[in-house]
């Protein structure tokens, strides 16, 4: 800005001065076309910085954006970390030798929620066992033999009406004889629809889908240990349990 008015000062000395030396009015001419080209050059340069300016604030807002995003994001992984997720298991056999410990530790508390719902591998009835005469309060919910959906289920364990019948009829001897003993069980009948296998021991729980296309046994396992889900599923255990029915035949 300066070399500009320094310029335009010179042009408008030389233009209205009468009596100046020929030489030193070329000298000025010089001097006034220099200052003018200095003041372009420079005008140009603060053009270009400008728009350098202008794209690095352009970049650092996208790269702000992208923080925000990258923040956001990790907050979800932080969220899914934190949900109480501990383990995934590929079928419902590796979880049932886990569960002769977990029963044998089980404090106040054993949650089953399955279409068909009797143990009957020994040793988990031997744990079981133990944990209801140390004052554990078993809770045990399975589908009632009457239920309108049983074709659905017999469909979803790969079997006949008939064999899944017999099954839960069994099912349902074997609690009441343990629950004759054992005044810490509860036993009831759900016959709505039930769309996963679902075991809570204390603070600890197993939740598995009822895929199409794999059998309770076959369908992935998840472990749940606290957090959110926690939550969710044991509302869902809670709510088929109020809406089930006490067994009849004895009970």
């Amino acid at each position: 800005m300066l070399a500009l008015f320094i310029g335009i000062a010179l042009i408008v000395f030389l233009r209205s001065a009468h009596s100046v030396p020929s030489i030193l009015e070329a000298i000025l001419n010089e001097v006034a076309v220099a200052m003018l080209i200095v003041a372009t050059i420079s005008a140009f340069f603060e053009a270009s910085m400008s728009r350098q300016s202008r794209q690095i604030s352009e970049e650092q807002t996208i790269l702000a954006n992208q923080i925000r995003s990258d923040i956001s994001e990790a907050k979800s992984i932080i969220t899914v970390a934190s949900s109480g997720i501990e383990q995934v298991f590929r079928s419902e056999g590796e979880i049932n030798r886990r569960l002769p410990l977990l029963f044998n530790n089980a404090h106040y508390r054993v949650d089953i929620l399955r279409i068909t719902s009797y143990l009957w591998d020994p040793d988990l009835q031997k744990s079981l066992l133990g944990a209801l005469q140390r004052g554990v309060k078993v809770r045990v919910v399975q589908i009632d033999p009457d239920s309108p959906l049983l074709e659905y289920y017999a469909d979803q364990e790969r079997r006949d009406n008939i064999g899944l019948l017999s099954e839960l009829n069994r099912a349902i001897d074997r609690w009441r004889d343990l629950a004759a003993q054992q005044g810490q069980l509860e036993f009831r009948l759900y016959s709505g629809l039930i769309v996963m296998s679902l075991m809570i021991v204390d603070e600890t729980m197993f939740i598995a889908p009822y895929l199409g296309s794999k059998t309770a046994m076959g369908a992935p396992q998840i472990q749940l240990s606290g957090g959110p889900l926690f939550r969710v599923y044991q509302d869902y255990f809670d709510g088929c349990w109020s809406r089930a029915k006490l067994a009849a035949k004895g009970w």
